[in-house]
């Protein structure tokens, strides 16, 4: 696979061999143009010169001795030649120079000047100019004899073009050989500059290959980056700040995992040890049993948690939204924890709309309720308040549930579904809740096209879901 730096030399060289080609080209044929163009102009003045010497007298046309005595059409040396023509395509005069031979017979009588590249009768090249003419006569007041003739008359007047053949030989070569110059030189130019301009991608892949697991918190810095690459080295930074996050959780995920199990574990453990120390009676076993039991169904629900949660973000959780009126969803949950409220004295406040359906999949509807509740009902201070609002928001359901006796601050608000986060640092709640619930909880409300939101304010702490609303 060819490197970017011997792409752009190539690309760019034939770029400018081709631009050089072009403007070579064009300028020997401006020059060619050019030079054609003066002979030209000069032929037909010749002819017309020549012309002014022609007369007519007695229906014959004859010339002054003069035209043939002109030292440039003396000898085919010269390169000068002329040669006239009657209506009837007869010669009337040519120029010694041409020796007896004839010039091409021109379009007889043209209404303008005809230029043409011809071969003269000495085999070079040349270029010729015709045009027609009456010739003057020194009896128009008598009557032609030759009456009903044309007296027009076709002049040719060629001269041959090897001198400007040469200059424009010398100038081909020339411009061949400058176009030849210039591209090697712009091959070597191109390839320092476009080997100094792309040191940055050099550097740019060396500061990438420094960077590994145990320093993705550094950044890439790209001194006097281009403004190409400076895109490029902030979506890096910003992939490694995502790796560097990512990483930093799967680490703390590990440790919290781990602190989850092992607490349990240890009670597990020790309430065995205990059982085993001495024989007991039936009450303790039952007793040790009924321990050990509770545990086992907190970490229960750790692994089904952690498992909800694997599931949604590999994307093999399916959902099937269908309406429900929230009412019912919500009393039906409740049913669950209205004896625990009530061993905690706990009041509850209803603002439920009846008639409010919402779009949801109704077994994940009862998982995210059921977690409100159970962390409503926990975290209440004994005697307090729960409130479960519904309200409809142009097309949307806002379902809050609050409890009060919260005594997180304000701030806690955005943290609280963070996985494993809890309010007591010590984990004195650990086997009844692991700090999964609100995680799990926005997940499965954001794949229901839904949004989750916590607040914090006067010891109250409610949590607000936004849902779709459902079909009447």
């Amino acid at each position: 696979m060819r490197s970017l730096r011997a792409r752009l030399i190539q690309r760019t060289t034939a770029a400018v061999v081709a631009t050089m080609a072009v403007a070579a080209a064009a300028v020997y044929l401006w020059m060619r143009t050019s030079l054609l163009s003066e002979l030209d102009a000069a032929l037909l003045f010749e002819a017309r010169s020549l012309a002014s010497h022609v007369e007519q007298s007695r229906g014959q046309v004859h010339s002054e001795p003069e035209i043939t005595a002109m030292s440039d059409y003396a000898n085919t040396a010269n390169g000068h030649f002329f040669q006239m023509w009657t209506a009837d395509n007869s010669v009337v005069l040519r120029s010694p120079s041409l020796g007896g031979f004839d010039l091409p017979l021109p379009v007889p009588f043209p209404s303008s000047p005809v230029l043409s590249s011809i071969a003269l009768p000495n085999g070079a090249r040349g270029r010729s100019v015709a045009i027609s003419f009456k010739p003057r006569s020194d009896e128009d007041d008598q009557p032609d004899a030759r009456e009903g003739t044309d007296p027009r008359v076709t002049l040719a007047v060629a001269r041959q073009t090897t001198d400007i053949d040469a200059t424009l030989a010398r100038l081909g070569g020339l411009l061949l050989v400058v176009a030849a110059a210039a591209a090697a030189v712009c091959v070597g130019l191109t390839g320092r500059v476009i080997g100094r301009e792309l040191k940055p991608l050099d550097q740019l892949a060396g500061s990438i290959e420094q960077v590994g697991a145990a320093n993705l918190a550094d950044r890439i810095q790209l001194p006097d980056c281009p403004a190409e690459l400076g895109s490029v080295v902030a979506c890096l930074n910003q992939l490694l700040a995502r790796l560097d996050l990512a990483m930093t959780r799967e680490k703390s995920f590990t440790a919290d995992v781990a602190h989850e199990l092992r607490t349990p574990l240890a009670a597990l453990e020790t309430t065995l040890e205990v059982c085993a120390s001495r024989p007991r009676n039936t009450a303790e076993y039952q007793s040790a049993v009924a321990s050990c039991l509770g545990i086992t169904r907190g970490m229960h629900v750790v692994v089904d948690n952690l498992m909800q949660l694997a599931r949604a973000d590999a994307g093999q959780c399916v959902l099937k939204p269908q309406p429900a009126e929230i009412s019912s969803l919500i009393r039906d949950c409740w049913s669950r924890f209205e004896v625990r409220a009530a061993q905690r004295r706990l009041r509850c406040e209803w603002a439920l709309n009846g008639a409010a359906r919402v779009r949801v999949d109704h077994e994940a509807a009862h998982l995210v309720l059921a977690n409100l509740f159970d962390n409503a009902v926990s975290y209440a201070d004994d005697g307090g308040r729960i409130r479960t609002s519904v309200v409809d928001q142009d097309g949307r359901l806002a379902l809050s549930i609050a409890n009060s006796g919260c005594p997180l601050d304000p701030c806690d608000g955005t943290r609280v579904f963070d996985r494993f986060w809890r309010g007591d640092a010590s984990r004195t709640a650990a086997g009844r809740h692991s700090g999964l619930g609100l995680s799990l909880c926005r997940k499965l409300v954001e794949l229901q096209d839904g949004t989750i939101t916590a607040e914090i304010r006067d010891g109250w702490f409610s949590v607000t879901l936004e849902l779709p609303a459902g079909d009447e």
